[in-house]
């Protein structure tokens, strides 16, 4: 699954969380309002510490949308002189698309499209259920 793909999903799980929220569901409602306050400590971190490394903050954030080592660096590792200059526009939409308001479903995937996996080749999408199962919240699989 891609990343466009898993934004899409993270949102659908939201919305259907959401209904079961209404719905008096125990423990439902909860999810964008728990992607929200992981995208505030992402923002709050920043994408870069002061040594230069990536932020263990922006990395569980962005690795809510990665199902794999090759994707979260996608959405952490800016290639200067490689990427194109709409991934830095797109990291920053997917990490404040989600503060805006977690009433607003988190649409975290509002303003990306799909070149965001640009250049990757199927073998790069495969899913890695260690680093799935690592996520600091699980995006439950919803049918998108």
């Amino acid at each position: 699954m891609s990343i466009y793909e898993n934004l899409g999903k993270a949102h659908a799980a939201v919305l259907v969380d959401v209904g079961r929220g209404l719905a008096g569901v125990q423990g439902a409602g909860l999810l964008g309002q728990k992607i929200a306050d992981v995208a505030i400590k992402a923002v709050t971190a920043g994408m870069r510490s002061a040594n230069g490394t990536v932020t263990k903050e922006w990395s569980d954030y962005m690795s809510l949308f990665a199902n794999n080592a090759t994707e979260l660096e996608r959405l952490t590792t800016p290639k200067p002189g490689i990427d194109p200059s709409y991934f830095a526009k797109f990291r920053a939409y997917i990490v404040s698309n989600a503060v805006c308001d977690a009433a607003t479903t988190t649409f975290t995937g509002n303003r990306i499209d799909s070149n965001i996996d640009l250049d990757f080749t199927p073998a790069d999408m495969v899913p890695d259920p260690v680093f799935i199962n690592a996520r600091i919240i699980p995006i439950p699989d919803v049918t998108v």
